[in-house]
């Protein structure tokens, strides 16, 4: 492990270290900085070892002056988690969810080709497929022998965004005898009308984690993309528990978004919260379910402006749309009673609700004392 020199170590956190300062790619034939962000008691505890975790576009990882863009402060959030699990392992480190990071630094003009394992119009065809192998075959042997890691599969993952969030999705889907679990950022999904071809095609060995993250200010067709992404992972075979995907209304394609979101997509990355639900959700929506009646009870916010429900069913490929015209509605579920499906709600051209969910795990509806303000709503618009 190489020291900083005096002078790049202005301003760089102490647990961060110049691993190489330029570390060759023999397939790619070009050379770039590799950086790793140690555990707090990386120093301390001499035997033991750690998960790792392979960062896209490593300059942006920590307060860097060479960040592109702003940092996602992984060394300030590593210190937050190491805090964390100790406090509730009486004072132990939790260390397998103490990850050292290798921020591997992009390549500036060859970035974006050596993130695209897909072709561009543009930007023509990528070098993803040998980036991929430059890291599994050349990169990771190395870090591995500089420090102390779990190298096996299940203790290793890959995390980026925007393009490099595309990187991340190829190779724990094309590799994952090398990756078990995937931080999808921000996905650039309008890069290449072969992504989803290309998950539809693989499905799944053996199980890997694939945490999805966008936010609805990056663009009109983020949060719908993401979602389409997600639906054909499940629809490919990976198994609903180890997918999960937030969408958060304040996001924005940019590093302070990511930063903030980066702790829990770590936590739930390594175990820490099996049961997080999937999307999210708040005071805008409420759902129950009459069973007697067969009918979903949909309440709304007032302030909604012409809401609308998606349900996508499936069982059948189905996608039924009802309009939500007053506070309290009624939709007839007995169609799709028995499949897993997920559900929108849509206000105007705004996504503000998501969730997959299945029937029986919502509350079942209890009839007020008044007369209810329900009306059913009108047949819904079946797509098949």
């Amino acid at each position: 492990m190489k020291s900083v020199d005096a002078a790049d170590q202005t301003d760089l956190p102490e647990n961060v270290v110049l691993l190489h300062p330029a570390f060759f790619s023999p397939q790619l034939g070009r050379s770039r900085r590799i950086w790793a962000c140690l555990p707090p008691d990386y120093r301390t505890a001499p035997g033991q070892r750690y998960p790792v975790l392979y960062m896209l576009d490593g300059q942006n990882m920590f307060d860097n002056p060479d960040a592109m863009a702003g940092s996602w402060d992984i060394d300030e959030a590593m210190g937050r988690l190491f805090l964390h699990h100790r406090d509730h392992r009486t004072h132990r480190a939790d260390h397998i969810h103490q990850p050292i990071f290798i921020a591997i630094e992009n390549s500036g003009e060859h970035r974006i080709a050596e993130y695209s394992p897909w072709t561009n119009p543009q930007f023509g065809r990528g070098e993803g497929a040998v980036f991929l192998s430059f890291m599994c075959e050349t990169l990771k042997p190395f870090v591995d022998e500089q420090l102390r890691t779990l190298p096996d599969r299940e203790h290793t993952g890959i995390m980026g965004s925007s393009v490099g969030a595309l990187m991340a999705l190829y190779a724990v889907i094309a590799r994952s005898d090398v990756f078990s679990m995937s931080g999808v950022f921000s996905p650039s999904l309008w890069f290449s009308d072969e992504i989803l071809p290309f998950v539809q095609k693989h499905k799944p060995a053996i199980p890997v984690r694939i945490l999805l993250m966008a936010g609805q200010r990056e663009s009109k067709t983020a949060a719908g993309d993401l979602l389409d992404l997600y639906d054909t992972l499940f629809e490919a075979g990976y198994d609903d528990q180890n997918l999960h995907y937030d969408l958060h209304t304040d996001g924005m394609h940019s590093e302070w978004f990511w930063s903030r979101e980066f702790e829990h997509a770590l936590r739930w990355l390594f175990g820490e919260t099996p049961n997080h639900t999937h999307g999210f959700s708040n005071e805008l929506i409420h759902f129950t379910v009459d069973e007697q009646h067969k009918d979903l009870i949909v309440r709304l916010d007032r302030e909604l402006r012409e809401p609308v429900l998606e349900i996508n069913d499936y069982c059948c490929g189905r996608q039924f749309r009802y309009p939500l015209p007053h506070p309290e509605n009624r939709i007839p579920y007995s169609e799709w009673e028995t499949c897993l499906y997920s559900i929108r709600l849509l206000s105007g051209d705004d996504l503000v609700f998501s969730r997959r969910v299945h029937l029986k795990q919502l509350k079942p509806y209890k009839p007020k004392s008044h007369k209810s303000l329900s009306v059913k709503t009108i047949p819904p618009d079946v797509k098949v």
